[in-house]
């Protein structure tokens, strides 16, 4: 059960606070996800300090009991460190990842990061090539955007077939997803637009060189991970099972831990699976599968390294020296915005966290990823609840 007046107002502090931070024609604001049905939303914010009060009255306001009480009350936290470093407040990275994402990052230990590295280096040679940036082109997709948008669609079709076995049955709707260019660091993105509407959107600038495996990547992690889960979300709402609080994400929250956690172990499997279904090609999407972890691996330690008061050069060199499949523009563009935006420094820092828990979970017998799945996509959980979820 849930406090209906309560969760109205937690959904229309959001949407307007969103209405305020969002710019004209952009599908990206403080809200990632708006899958609850709508109401006559009678507030309107001018300023971020307007914000901040009406936070603190939900915060005072909250629950203390029922099924979503604390992670109602986490989600208000974490927005209220928001919008401190929206403010331009110091926060320690450890304390921000801990209040915000629900994560305590910890440093990778280089010698699994080198093992993992050995072992890439080990399969390409396999096919006549190293783990080195010179052979980084050899493995790139040379489609026209028409020619890729044909491809896309085959890839998502598959996708589903491989993956819906360990996702609630009908939890991801048919949707298209759009390509656009922009010289931005992200390659693919999932959330509702301004409408409600959901969206897959993958980015085909040409700073970003998409291997066939990666096309498949980012469609399994934003289609059968991010949309999956919260179609799913949505229709419990609708069918009041679930808080509509829970309804309105952000990337600030801690829901974003569990939805990583979710799309990332849905990927890996789909990639490996992929692999299996394909004698000739499919050593490419195994590798893949190795390289996402190589790069939450390193990104990881560098975030850490660049709020620890490093160099940006320094963290941009550690980086590239071990991602020589990610282009020195692309690590270097994230560095910066890792230390300087506050929703991609608490983003980043939950990133490897979700993905360590995703391995966790890829170790064990495909019935027990089957059932963890299947819990993890259709309620609120932490990241220690995940992980007790998966080893129990």
């Amino acid at each position: 059960m849930h406090n209906q007046v309560f969760s109205t107002d937690f959904v229309n502090t959001y949407r307007a606070w969103d209405k305020l931070e969002r710019r004209p024609g952009d599908d990206d604001g403080i809200v990632d996800f708006d899958v609850v049905p709508d109401y006559d939303n009678p507030l309107s914010f001018d300023s971020r300090k307007q914000v901040a009060g009406a936070i603190e009255e939900l915060l005072d306001r909250a629950p203390h009991t029922g099924d979503y009480a604390e992670f109602s009350a986490a989600k208000l936290q974490a927005s209220r460190m928001h919008l401190h470093l929206l403010d331009r407040r110091k926060v320690p990275l450890r304390k921000h990842a801990q209040t915000a994402m629900g994560v305590t990052p910890e440093k990778v230990d280089e010698e699994v990061i080198d093992d993992y590295r050995a072992r890439l280096d080990d399969q390409l040679k396999e096919h006549g090539m190293r783990f080195d940036r010179e052979y980084e082109d050899a493995l790139v997709v040379r489609e026209e955007p028409v020619e890729l948008a044909k491809r896309l669609v085959g890839l998502t079709k598959t996708a589903k077939a491989v993956t819906s076995p360990f996702i609630p049955d009908n939890a991801a709707p048919a949707i298209r997803p759009k390509l656009v260019s922009k010289d931005e660091e992200w390659v693919g993105a999932a959330g509702t637009d301004a409408h409600g509407n959901l969206y897959v959107k993958i980015n085909l600038h040409p700073r970003h060189k998409h291997t066939i495996a990666r096309l498949a990547a980012i469609v399994v992690h934003e289609m059968q991970g991010h949309i999956a889960q919260f179609s799913l979300w949505q229709g419990k709402i609708r069918a009041a099972e679930m808080d509509p609080a829970m309804g309105i994400t952000t990337m600030h929250t801690p829901e974003n831990t569990q939805a990583e956690f979710n799309a990332q172990a849905i990927e890996q499997i789909g990639l490996l699976a992929l692999a299996a279904a394909d004698p000739e090609e499919g050593w490419k999407y195994e590798f893949q599968a190795g390289y996402n972890d190589l790069f939450a691996m390193v990104s990881h330690n560098a975030h850490l390294k660049l709020n620890s008061a490093y160099p940006e050069s320094v963290v941009a060199s550690y980086a590239a020296d071990r991602l020589p499949f990610t282009s020195r523009e692309n690590i270097e563009k994230s560095v910066l915005s890792g230390r300087e935006d506050p929703m991609l420094r608490g983003y980043l820092a939950c990133y490897e966290p979700a993905m360590a828990a995703a391995r966790l979970l890829l170790a064990q017998p495909v019935k027990k990823q089957k059932a963890v799945l299947h819990e993890t996509f259709s309620q609120p959980m932490t990241l220690p609840q995940i992980e007790a979820l998966i080893t129990g």
